[in-house]
């Protein structure tokens, strides 16, 4: 249109360009809006696929906490750092009074450290960094399987 305006001399050089520039500036505009648009589709997508997948971890430390409590008399809950340190809750549970009363000892602080041989308290430490990386493996495999990284799927 601002080509034929201008060919028949209805708008000066002058404004071809500015509408030329105008034009230019709108379509980049709505250009990119529609690639944010797309791209935040995609990302509450992809959230949504993390979400469900750390749901169905979690679902499973139930199950497991479970088949736990029937093979073993007590359990006791820590948090793991990154060095492979296992380190009790504050609070008490039920099975750390009942372990504390029966082992006359106070059940806080880092678990590695009420292991008594130090050989003993290594083979943990690395027991507990293997099984770590075994998790961290898994859930960044289930990850990629939902972004379809590790699996090609057909078109």
């Amino acid at each position: 249109v601002n080509y034929l305006l201008a060919a028949i001399g209805a708008i000066s050089h002058h404004s071809e360009h500015l509408f030329y520039g105008m034009g230019d500036i709108i379509a980049k505009m709505i250009t990119g809006g529609m690639l944010c648009f797309v791209r935040t589709a995609e990302r509450r997508e992809a959230l949504g696929e993390i979400v469900e997948i750390l749901l169905k971890h979690s679902s499973l430390n139930a199950a497991f906490v479970t088949l736990l409590r029937a093979g073993f008399d007590h359990i006791l809950p820590c948090t793991i750092d990154g060095n492979g340190t296992c380190w009790l809750p504050e609070q008490h549970t039920p099975d750390g009074q009942v372990l504390e009363s029966i082992l006359n000892r106070p059940m806080s602080g880092a678990f590695n450290d009420l292991i008594a041989d130090e050989e003993e308290q290594a083979k943990f430490k690395d027991f507990v960094q293997e099984r770590l990386q075994q998790v961290q493996n898994e859930c960044v495999r289930d990850l990629a399987d939902a972004h379809g990284f590790w699996k090609r799927e057909s078109s």
